[in-house]
């Protein structure tokens, strides 16, 4: 596998932000290309954790596949690549994150499909479920029902598309 350091010389990485789980860093806008975030293990979470990453973030993907309501309400990116100390997925350039709708001085009104998927995880809540299950449920829930900033409205699919669940550091740390 790739290492950061050679893979950002090639895709001419630029700097997006800190961020608790790992730096995040961007491609620039080219025409015709998809444009990329990476997550790069240099934080809190180090490299030994990028499997741990990606089997949540998929496992994530597949409970919503799984569940015929959350599907066709939500869609969920998919982890592009995976190097020895960080992962590439879909910059999305996200227009109207779900954290507007708690915005104190001036909330955009959520679409009604909200509710459908608040609905649901008062539902799954109710249910019995393997720990693992569970766990990805407190992720889902947090990344489209709580106050986050990576997960939103796709107008056009009328579904949530969350780009990358709004983990913990602690849901990755344990999730093994």
């Amino acid at each position: 596998m790739i290492e950061f350091k050679e893979y950002s010389k090639r895709k001419k990485l630029i700097k997006f932000s800190d961020h608790k789980l790992g730096t995040l860093f961007f491609t620039s806008y080219n025409p015709g290309e998809t444009q990329i975030l990476v997550r790069k293990f240099d934080r809190e979470l180090s490299p030994d954790y990028v499997h741990s990453f990606v089997d949540c973030f998929k496992q994530c993907k597949r409970f919503i596949d799984f569940d015929q309501i959350l599907s066709n309400l939500i869609t969920h990116e998919e982890i592009l690549e995976v190097g020895n100390d960080f992962v590439v997925r879909k910059y999305s350039g996200i227009s109207t994150p779900i954290q507007s709708y708690y915005d104190e001085y001036e909330p955009i009104p959520a679409p009604p499909q909200w509710g459908k998927v608040k609905l649901r995880f008062e539902e799954l809540n109710k249910l019995q479920y393997n720990y693992k299950d569970q766990k990805i449920i407190k992720i889902l829930y947090a990344s489209l029902v709580k106050e986050n900033f990576t997960s939103y409205f796709h107008d056009d699919l009328e579904k949530f598309i969350i780009t990358e669940p709004n983990f913990l550091i602690e849901d990755i740390i344990n999730w093994n």
